[in-house]
C-alpha cells in the first residue's frame, strides 16, 4: 500500500490504517447535510429574487454541482488520510490542500477509547481517540472499520500501558 507518511529508517510498522469507504457516507450525512441545507437556502433566496424559467436550470445546476463537489471532496478526504502505529508512536497524516503530519509518542498518551455513535454503528465504522494527560484529544483516527478500530485500540492500550510502567 502506498504510504503518505515518510517513516524514519528502521521503523517497525505495527498497524497501517486508512478510513473505510463508509466514512464518505458518514461525512455526507453529518457535515454534508449542513452544506446541503445552506445550498438549498441559497437556491431559495435566488428563486425569490428573480423567478424565471432560466433560474430553474441555474438552481438545478447549483444543487447538482454543489452536492457533487462535496462528494468528491469527501472522496479525496478519505484518500488523503492515513494512520500508522509503530514501535515509537502514532503517525498521522491528513489534508487535501494543507498536509498535516504528526507523531504522538506513546508516553504522551493518557487515555484511549473508541467512539461509535448510532450512525457509525450502522455504517460499521468507529473512531479511535487518544487523549493526552490534560484530557485533550491528541489523535483522532476517524472512520476506521470496526475490526481495524478494535485492533488499533488493543495495540495502543498495550503500548501505552508498557510505556507508563
Amino acid at each position: 500500500m502506498e504510504t503518505l507518511i515518510a517513516l524514519p529508517p528502521g521503523e517497525t510498522i505495527l498497524l497501517e490504517a486508512k478510513p473505510h469507504y463508509s466514512v464518505i457516507f458518514y461525512w455526507l450525512l453529518t457535515t454534508g447535510l449542513r452544506y446541503v441545507m445552506l445550498l438549498i437556502f441559497c437556491v431559495f433566496l435566488v428563486s425569490l429574487a428573480t423567478p424565471s424559467p432560466q433560474d430553474a436550470f441555474f438552481q438545478f445546476f447549483l444543487l447538482f454541482f454543489g452536492l457533487g463537489g462535496y462528494f468528491i471532496w469527501a472522496l479525496l478526504g478519505r484518500a488523503y488520510r492515513e494512520y500508522i502505529l509503530t514501535e515509537r508512536g502514532c503517525f498521522s497524516a491528513f489534508g487535501i490542500l494543507n498536509r498535516h503530519r504528526s507523531l504522538l509518542p506513546y508516553d504522551r498518551i493518557a487515555n484511549v477509547y473508541v467512539r461509535r455513535n448510532l450512525l457509525e454503528r450502522l455504517l460499521g465504522i468507529s473512531s479511535v481517540i487518544a487523549e493526552d494527560f490534560s484530557g485533550t484529544p491528541s489523535l483522532i483516527m476517524v472512520g476506521l472499520k470496526k475490526s481495524t478500530g478494535e485492533m488499533a485500540i488493543r495495540l495502543l492500550s498495550e503500548r501505552v500501558f508498557t510505556s507508563t510502567r
